[in-house]
């Protein structure tokens, strides 16, 4: 019967999200590319956006499943959140702009106030909802 150490096993674990970091990283910059510059269609870039929105959603139903809550981020403000929307903006404003035939600058500006609406809904929300399920989880524990 062969042992296996505890830190080669943690080592395996973190080399392993590291690379998977790295390709989704990866993905990112594939998917920014293939939509802002070179203004592929939709049916060019589906593996990506697919990878790029399935990841997060696999990665939080494993967390559900173990029961584990991997947010151990600081509460979110506006003052923290602005670099985010600020880049998310940019980048929003810029393919707007780019992706629009006739530039229709409304179009552009609306779709901005969408992505930051949204973005600020989205990072309070899901910060709210972790932080009690993370209080739940913690007196689960407590209690056995």
């Amino acid at each position: 019967m062969t042992y296996k150490d505890e830190r080669i096993e943690q080592a395996k674990q973190k080399i392993g999200s590291e690379m998977m970091q790295l390709v989704f990283y990866g993905v990112v910059i594939s998917f920014l590319v293939k939509v802002l510059f070179l203004h592929y269609g939709l049916e060019q870039y589906i593996l990506e956006f697919l990878i790029l929105v399935l990841v997060p959603i696999y990665q939080a139903i494993r967390c559900r499943q173990l029961g584990i809550v991997l947010s151990a981020f600081a509460k979110p403000t506006l003052k923290n959140s602005i670099p985010s929307i600020i880049a998310g903006a940019f980048v929003f404003g810029f393919y707007f702009l780019a992706a629009s035939q006739e530039k229709d600058k409304i179009a552009a500006i609306t779709g901005i106030i969408a992505f930051c609406v949204a973005f600020i809904t989205a990072r309070f929300g899901f910060y709210h909802l972790e932080k009690r399920r993370k209080e739940k989880l913690e007196k689960e524990y407590d209690e056995q």
